[in-house]
């Protein structure tokens, strides 16, 4: 298979027989040679757009899409324009959580823990293929992140 637009496949499914690779750890049992690890890619993707606010003002802000459930997709970080605007193309379609913070902030953002001191700045958004979203942030202030 060849691609000429790098970048946007993603794993749609992965499967091991029965098993959902995307839920589960693959588990082979000895004789189990013959059955195939079957993987499913798609390039069909949405894009996201949208605005940053930083204590009221639109701002150059660091914007993270953690998407929901369980699947091989990563955190994708960007950055919003010193405007507040972003956009994001070649995303999978699904359910995102999003969250702006004023500086760049590590977390494990696939645990709920790490983002439930800032619950009041996470907005869910859900992208379909071929669609473009608008999302409107209020970022995290950098006072609320430092103790």
């Amino acid at each position: 298979m060849q691609s000429h637009n790098a970048g946007t496949w993603y794993i749609k499914s992965a499967r091991y027989g029965d098993a959902d690779l995307l839920q589960q750890e693959l588990v082979v049992a000895p004789g189990a040679a013959g059955t195939p690890v079957r993987l499913v890619v798609s390039n069909e993707t949405g894009s996201l757009q949208g605005t940053v606010n930083l204590n009221g003002s639109p701002a150059a802000c660091w914007v993270y899409l953690i998407p929901a459930g369980v699947n091989a997709q990563a955190v994708i970080s960007l950055r919003s324009n010193g405007s507040g605007r972003f956009t994001q193309a070649h995303l999978p379609p699904g359910s995102y959580q999003a969250i702006a913070f004023e500086h760049r902030h590590s977390a494990n953002y696939r645990d709920p823990a790490s983002l439930a001191l800032f619950s009041g700045h996470v907005r869910s958004v859900t992208v379909t293929a071929g669609d473009k979203p608008t999302l409107n942030l209020d970022a995290v202030p950098v006072a609320e992140v430092a103790p």
